[in-house]
């Protein structure tokens, strides 16, 4: 019993001891690993490409819903009325086709020019 006990542990001690570590060391002056912005970057460009390649897909905008609390109220009858919400649809949904914008939804952009003056201003004199 003695000896198969010291046999086993003598093998498990040496299977130990022979496994190889599976760290890996980098040589800062031959190996580079890679910068995270490049590894972000290239993910980034591989989804875009897909996103490219893929077929247009129409998309649908919800419908916007506003939500109302009443609060609790007695009616005229003198009955109790507990709070409830009350849904009211402001704007249906609609369906986007393509690389349609949102111009609704994005409120307009105003261009703005400088002055014009009557007399262009010299300079020299």
């Amino acid at each position: 019993m003695k000896m198969t006990a010291i046999v086993v542990s003598v093998f498990l001690l040496a299977s130990c001891a022979s496994a190889k570590p599976k760290i890996k060391t980098l040589d800062h002056e031959t190996d580079q690993k890679p910068a995270a912005k490049s590894v972000y970057d290239s993910e980034r460009e591989e989804a875009m490409a897909k996103l490219l390649q893929a077929p247009p897909t129409p998309l649908r905008v919800p419908p916007t819903v506003l939500r109302i609390h009443i609060l609790p109220y007695v009616d005229r009858g003198g009955g109790f009325n507990g709070d409830k919400y009350k849904f009211i649809t402001e704007d249906e949904g609609r369906w986007i086709l393509d690389n349609q914008v949102l111009s609704k939804r994005r409120p307009e952009i105003k261009e703005l020019k400088p002055l014009e003056s009557a007399k262009p201003a010299r300079l020299g004199k």
